[in-house]
């Protein structure tokens, strides 16, 4: 997604963190036409305060303001905060998709003139994903049957990552998971949040037998997960090599165009 207008960008963005292509960044906002936010921005303090005079800033000096969502599902928490705006005409929001809860908000913030569009980015710029060989020390007897990339602390993503080991399925694949010490600064959840779901008891009992034997945070090429990470375009493509298939733990979203 190549961006050749002027553009500004707020707080900066990683160029492997996004489908966004910027290739004419300027200093300030009075020199471009497009004034660039992500889904990362919307969690710093303050945020809010600054984007309301940005949308007026924008709406008085004929600007746009892009919303980066293309490596996350659609911020509820930006829906509710700018649906009371009265003109958000110059905001255009790309996503990979918006959750069933933040329908109803996002046709409000489409009513006071924003633009939504919603495509799977990961699949339609699949070009922009590099393979790079960080040079692990593995053969043909390190060959498993599958790659679990789990991630950051989900509900689903714990629960299925547990059960592996209560299966003692863990020996037969390569598996990430970093939900026993999560970096608070990308996720909220914690591994523990599983048990607070209406999942069967049963089932919860499988988890904590699963949880116990996995014994803390399962790491491949990386230490620290963060965001950075997780988006990046380059992967480390050594697992994929070594296995049949690959399990990529990831939400359910509802594909629904807007324009």
């Amino acid at each position: 997604m190549i961006i050749t207008k002027p553009i500004y960008v707020h707080n900066g963005i990683g160029p492997n963190t996004s489908t966004m292509r910027p290739k004419n960044i300027v200093d300030n906002t009075n020199d471009c036409e497009i004034i660039l936010i992500t889904n990362y921005n919307v969690v710093e303090v303050g945020f809010y305060k600054t984007f309301e005079k940005l949308v007026k800033f924008s709406i008085e000096k004929n600007k746009t303001i892009y919303y980066d969502s293309t490596t996350e599902l659609l911020s509820q928490e930006f829906l509710e905060k700018v649906k009371s705006y009265e003109d958000l005409s110059t905001l255009k929001i790309f996503t990979n998709g918006i959750i069933d809860e933040s329908l109803v908000d996002s046709k409000v913030v489409i009513s006071k003139g924003a633009t939504i569009t919603v495509e799977p980015y990961f699949v339609k710029y699949f070009d922009y994903y590099q393979p790079i060989k960080n040079n692990h020390k593995v053969g043909t007897k390190d060959q498993r049957s599958f790659l679990l990339l789990g991630g950051k602390s989900k509900t689903f993503r714990t629960a299925l990552t547990s059960l592996i080991y209560f299966e003692g399925l863990e020996d037969h694949g390569y598996i990430s998971y970093f939900g026993f010490e999560p970096l608070e600064t990308f996720t909220n959840e914690k591994k523990d949040h599983y048990f607070r779901t209406d999942s069967p008891n049963e089932q919860k009992r499988r988890v904590e037998i699963g949880l116990e034997k996995m014994g803390g945070n399962k790491v491949l090429d990386a230490n620290l997960f963060n965001y950075e990470i997780s988006h990046s375009r380059e992967y480390d493509e050594t697992y994929y090599n070594l296995v049949d298939f690959v399990i990529i733990m990831e939400n359910d979203v509802t594909m629904i165009g807007h324009s």
